[in-house]
């Protein structure tokens, strides 16, 4: 019933829930007294309507010994005794209330902690390894449900054990036969609960699958909703949400059915448990060997056997659903990070939001990338990539071709660090990638894709981030080289505003402006993963003349595009097919050939003499 990984993160736990257990177990106690002098004073009441009034107390059985009790006196004590118990009681509920807050918020930061340094040490990547609608829940809800956890159920579970020992002991004295029984019947609620732990997580697991796969669904239609108007499937998609959401309310419902069959168990047990207290009570009053107040006291007590463990019932869901979430929430934190060099969450921000690498630079210039029996696979038993083996020399201009799903963009997520849990090898200049640190790596390359994101900002601001301490006439100069000098004149220049994701401005546009800021990175190894694709064709050639320049530097430049024109003046072509190597040449050699090169290139220029 406790897990230890959980516990793991709070070192406090342990404190934590002592002191939990310890108020709550004086506000019992407190109870007990209450009840207790409650029932002295009804005792009195009762012994002095007896010598009044003269009825016999064969009429409830034969009396016990009493010692005579003044009324007046018991109702003294009673009022004194519960005003204290209520005071004692409220400060006992606030400070556990305190407790089980800080025990619960103070997992809840570490976890959130956690889960935002992870993604960020995935970098880019981190998509291949939970959705960014998953990462969201998981750090909101998923985490919520940790503080139900530690800061409910584990204190509950030993106060649970430590009430109804407790309880027997008081309750021993004045009938130990009945607290016997009582106390007997008490372990029938965590026997209900062992029952239902298998059933309850299988369930909470399967709502905790369909709950996030709901939250994939729904991002990723909203965030594509202008594309699929565009192409007319936005019915289609709707109808798959529709379903979606129908799967996720036959989980949720399947979850209340289990809590509430669970919870009737636990309440008939609960309730039987009250109504046995009140029988054996009335029996020991009648079997005389306790007074009318004692019985009371008996009946009234009963209850509390039974409440500490009812509520551990209820809280089990609750740790049940948390436990659900934090297997999810540690697979995630589990995961491989994008590399092994410590690097500060403000620099892996602000890199992984470009999208091309930080700024920096190059200490791998003219050093060969040999790439040898590499293989890798986003999933287990799917694999993407599959023996590639390859060389591109410091310096050159090299191109890799295959059509969409081949593994080319895979491939320059290996080579930026981006995924680094490949077998096989790839180095550069002899520096394995999976064992460099994600920093360097990072200064080395400049990753250029199609979708690199634009800030809210001026055109300014954004270039500004591409290398510190860039004049102007710099910024200028490498806008006009990728087309956007009459663009500037039309507007504010350098103080254009960009919306969020550069909304205001077109697709070509925000194209340009993203390979601009790759520019003024001005490292030695540029990657552009199809850069030049989904814009128009004016901007597409502006993004190839830029890749054209910087191969003209000697610079070494990689341009996976599945457009074979944009490769033709590459120097070497690599082409791939289902993750496999199966061509290495130039355009001439490729052509000359024939296969699948040939083949999509004479299928282009068709399409293209056709546009």
């Amino acid at each position: 019933m406790l897990n230890k990984r959980i516990l793991a993160l709070s070192p406090e736990w342990f404190r934590d829930s002592i002191k939990i257990v310890v108020l709550n177990w004086i506000a019992m106690l407190c109870n007990a007294a209450a009840l207790f002098s409650m029932c002295r004073f009804i005792q009195a009441v009762f012994q002095s309507l007896r010598r009044v009034h003269g009825f016999s107390a064969g009429e409830l059985g034969p009396a016990p010994a009493e010692a005579s009790v003044d009324p007046g006196l018991s109702l003294a004590i009673a009022l004194i005794t519960a005003a204290l118990s209520l005071g004692i009681r409220i400060f006992c509920t606030l400070g556990s209330a305190d407790a089980a807050f800080l025990a619960g918020d103070r997992i809840k930061g570490r976890l959130r902690e956690k889960i935002f340094k992870k993604l960020v040490s995935l970098g880019p990547a981190y998509s291949a390894r939970v959705s960014t609608a998953s990462a969201v829940q998981l750090s909101g809800e998923g985490t919520d449900q940790m503080e139900g956890y530690l800061g409910r159920y584990v204190p509950q579970l030993f106060y649970s054990l430590l009430a109804p020992l407790t309880l027997f002991r008081i309750l021993s004295f004045i009938s130990f036969r009945t607290a016997l029984i009582l106390f007997l019947c008490v372990p029938l609620i965590p026997l209900s609960i062992v029952m239902v732990q298998k059933i309850a997580k299988k369930i909470l697991a399967k709502y905790w699958s369909k709950y996030t796969g709901l939250g994939d669904s729904f991002l990723e239609n909203l965030q594509g909703l202008t594309t699929l108007k565009i192409y007319g499937d936005d019915g289609g998609r709707h109808e798959a949400m529709n379903r979606h959401a129908e799967e996720f309310r036959k989980a949720t419902m399947r979850v209340l059915v289990m809590q509430m069959n669970s919870i009737t168990v636990m309440d008939v047990i609960a309730w039987g448990g009250t109504a046995l207290s009140i029988i054996l009570g009335l029996a020991e009053l009648r079997a005389g060997n306790i007074n009318p107040g004692e019985a009371l006291f008996i009946i009234l007590i009963g209850s509390e056997f039974f409440i500490p463990m009812r509520l551990l019932g209820s809280f089990f869901h609750t740790a049940m659903n948390g436990a659900a979430a934090g297997e999810k929430i540690f697979s995630l934190i589990d995961s491989q990070s994008a590399g092994p060099g410590s690097q500060s969450a403000e620099a892996a921000l602000i890199t992984t939001s470009l999208q091309n690498g930080a700024a920096g630079p190059g200490s791998q210039a003219g050093k060969t990338i040999r790439i040898s029996n590499l293989s890798f696979a986003w999933e287990k038993n799917r694999p993407v990539l599959r023996n590639i083996n390859l060389e591109i020399p410091g310096g050159t201009f090299f191109a890799m071709a295959g059509e969409s799903g081949s593994g080319k963009s895979t491939l320059a997520a290996i080579l930026s660090g981006q995924a680094p849990w490949y077998e096989g090898s790839a180095s550069i200049g002899g520096a394995e990638i999976s064992r460099t640190p994600l920093k360097e790596l990072r200064e080395t390359f400049t990753l250029l894709r199609h979708n690199s994101y634009l800030f809210a900002g001026s055109i300014r601001d954004n270039l500004s981030m591409a290398k510190s301490g860039l004049r102007d006439d710099e910024m200028v100069a490498v806008l006009e080289q990728v087309g956007l000098g009459e663009f500037l004149a039309e507007r504010e220049g350098l103080e254009t505003r960009i919306s969020e994701g550069a909304a205001n401005i077109s697709g070509g546009q925000r194209q340009r402006l993203a390979a601009a800021r790759a520019l003024l990175h001005d490292t030695d190894l540029y990657i552009f993963d199809e850069a030049a694709s989904n814009v128009d064709v004016e901007s597409g050639e502006a993004v190839m003349e830029a890749v054209q320049a910087l191969a003209k530097k000697k610079k070494t430049v990689i341009l996976i595009t599945h457009r074979l024109a944009d490769a033709r003046k590459a120097e070497r072509i690599a082409v791939l097919d289902h993750g496999s190597l199966i061509s290495l040449g130039s355009h001439e050699d490729l052509i000359r050939e024939g296969g699948i090169y040939a083949r999509m290139y004479t299928q282009q220029r068709e399409l293209e003499s056709f546009a």
